[in-house]
C-alpha cells in the first residue's frame, strides 16, 4: 500500500507486471479499482523472468522491484495523486535470480539477495538518475544467513562478514611477505 493508504501495489510474478489499484476502505462495493498494469522487466528481456520483490523508499516517492530470471531492479517514480508508476530504468544487479531487495534505512543504498548465486549485491541508488550503482567488484556470500533472520540483523550481519573477509585478506597479504 502506499503511504496514505491509497493505493495498492500488487506483484504478478509470472506475468512480469505490478497492478496498481485505487482503494476506498470507506465502499460497500468496488473498494480495488485497476488503474495501471506496469510492465517490470525491460522490452528486450529474456524469457523465464519472474517478477519477485518490491519496495518503497521512506517517502513513499520510489518503488523498485526486482525481477527475478532477468536479474534486474526496476526504478520507478510514484506519482501520489494518482498512483501510477512511471518507469525511470531497469538494470542488471549483477547477480543470479534477485528474489529479495531491500533498502537500507538511508534510502540510499540497496540489497539485492540473489537465490541462485547465493550472494548479496549492495549498490547506492541514484533515484535523480534512474540509477543504481554497484558497490564494490563482487557480490557477498550469503551462505550462513537464514529466511527467518529480520532485515536489520541480516544488514548487520552481511557487514560482519564483509569485515572478516578483508581482515583475512589483509593477513594473507602480510604472511606472503614473510
Amino acid at each position: 500500500f502506499s503511504q496514505d493508504g491509497k493505493f495498492a501495489y500488487v506483484v504478478c510474478e509470472m506475468k512480469n507486471y505490478i497492478n496498481v489499484y485505487s482503494y476506498d476502505k470507506n465502499s460497500d462495493k468496488d473498494r480495488f479499482d485497476l488503474v495501471q498494469n506496469i510492465f517490470t522487466v525491460r522490452r528486450d528481456h529474456k524469457s523465464n523472468s519472474a517478477a519477485a520483490n518490491i519496495t518503497f523508499d521512506s517517502t513513499g516517492k520510489h518503488l523498485l522491484c526486482s525481477n527475478a530470471g532477468d536479474n534486474t531492479v526496476t526504478i520507478y517514480k510514484v506519482d501520489s495523486k494518482t498512483g501510477k508508476l512511471s518507469s525511470l530504468n531497469s538494470l542488471p544487479i549483477s547477480g543470479d535470480y534477485p528474489k529479495y531487495i531491500r533498502l537500507f534505512p538511508d534510502d540510499k543504498h540497496l540489497m539485492s539477495m540473489n537465490n541462485e548465486g547465493n550472494s548479496i549485491t549492495i549498490f547506492t541508488v541514484k533515484y535523480d538518475k534512474g540509477l543504481i550503482i554497484m558497490n564494490g567488484p563482487e557480490p557477498v556470500s550469503y551462505t550462513h544467513l537464514r529466511a527467518h533472520e529480520t532485515d536489520s540483523y541480516i544488514v548487520c550481519r552481511l557487514l560482519l562478514e564483509k569485515k572478516k573477509k578483508k581482515t583475512t585478506t589483509k593477513k594473507n597479504k602480510q604472511n606472503k611477505k614473510h
